[in-house]
Protein backbone atom coordinates (compact mmCIF):
# COMPACT_ATOMS: atom_id res chain seq x y z
CA UNK A 1 0.00 0.00 0.00
CA UNK A 2 2.88 2.27 0.81
CA UNK A 3 4.50 2.15 -3.26
CA UNK A 4 0.97 3.02 -4.33
CA UNK A 5 0.29 6.19 -1.85
CA UNK A 6 4.21 7.29 -1.16
CA UNK A 7 6.36 5.87 -4.19
CA UNK A 8 4.75 6.40 -6.94
CA UNK A 9 3.34 9.23 -6.64
CA UNK A 10 6.34 11.13 -5.53
CA UNK A 11 8.27 9.24 -8.77
CA UNK A 12 5.38 10.72 -11.05
CA UNK A 13 5.60 14.19 -9.26
CA UNK A 14 9.40 14.28 -9.52
CA UNK A 15 9.56 13.30 -13.46
CA UNK A 16 6.47 14.92 -14.27
CA UNK A 17 8.47 18.22 -12.85
CA UNK A 18 11.26 17.47 -14.10
CA UNK A 19 10.20 16.62 -17.57
CA UNK A 20 8.77 20.27 -17.66
CA UNK A 21 11.62 22.41 -16.26
CA UNK A 22 13.72 21.28 -19.08
CA UNK A 23 11.10 20.49 -21.91
CA UNK A 24 8.23 22.91 -20.66
CA UNK A 25 4.68 22.03 -20.79
CA UNK A 26 3.10 19.00 -22.87
CA UNK A 27 -0.46 17.85 -23.01
CA UNK A 28 1.31 14.25 -24.46
CA UNK A 29 3.41 13.03 -21.24
CA UNK A 30 0.21 13.34 -19.43
CA UNK A 31 -1.91 11.70 -21.38
CA UNK A 32 1.08 8.86 -21.66
CA UNK A 33 0.93 8.62 -17.99
CA UNK A 34 -2.55 7.91 -18.20
CA UNK A 35 -2.69 5.48 -20.63
CA UNK A 36 0.55 3.68 -19.07
CA UNK A 37 -1.17 3.33 -16.43
CA UNK A 38 -4.91 2.74 -16.88
CA UNK A 39 -4.11 -1.09 -18.42
CA UNK A 40 -1.65 -1.91 -15.61
CA UNK A 41 -3.52 -0.73 -12.57
CA UNK A 42 -6.81 -2.21 -14.02
CA UNK A 43 -4.88 -5.68 -15.07
CA UNK A 44 -3.24 -5.86 -11.89
CA UNK A 45 -6.35 -4.33 -9.41
CA UNK A 46 -9.48 -4.43 -11.14
CA UNK A 47 -12.01 -1.23 -11.10
CA UNK A 48 -10.04 0.38 -7.76
CA UNK A 49 -7.49 0.93 -9.79
CA UNK A 50 -9.39 4.06 -11.42
CA UNK A 51 -8.63 6.54 -8.16
CA UNK A 52 -5.03 5.74 -8.34
CA UNK A 53 -5.08 7.04 -11.82
CA UNK A 54 -6.72 10.00 -10.87
CA UNK A 55 -4.73 10.68 -8.19
CA UNK A 56 -0.87 9.73 -9.90
CA UNK A 57 -2.39 12.38 -12.97
CA UNK A 58 -3.53 15.12 -10.26
CA UNK A 59 0.11 14.89 -9.01
CA UNK A 60 1.16 14.65 -12.62
CA UNK A 61 -0.56 18.02 -13.83
CA UNK A 62 0.56 20.18 -10.76
CA UNK A 63 4.20 19.29 -11.17
CA UNK A 64 4.21 19.88 -14.72
CA UNK A 65 2.78 23.14 -14.08
CA UNK A 66 5.29 24.37 -11.66
CA UNK A 67 8.18 22.56 -13.56
CA UNK A 68 6.42 24.63 -17.09
CA UNK A 69 6.35 27.82 -14.69
CA UNK A 70 9.72 28.04 -13.40
CA UNK A 71 11.38 26.56 -17.36
CA UNK A 72 8.72 30.17 -18.74
CA UNK A 73 11.35 32.33 -15.95
CA UNK A 74 14.35 30.33 -16.66
CA UNK A 75 13.91 31.36 -20.54
CA UNK A 76 12.56 34.84 -20.35
CA UNK A 77 15.15 37.47 -21.52
CA UNK A 78 16.14 39.65 -19.01
CA UNK A 79 15.93 42.83 -19.14
CA UNK A 80 19.12 44.14 -18.01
Amino acid sequence: MFILLGAIPLVVFACSFIYSLLLGFSWFFLVILVLIWVPVGFYIMGSAAGIYGLIYFGLAFVAHMLGSALYKLRKKPQDH
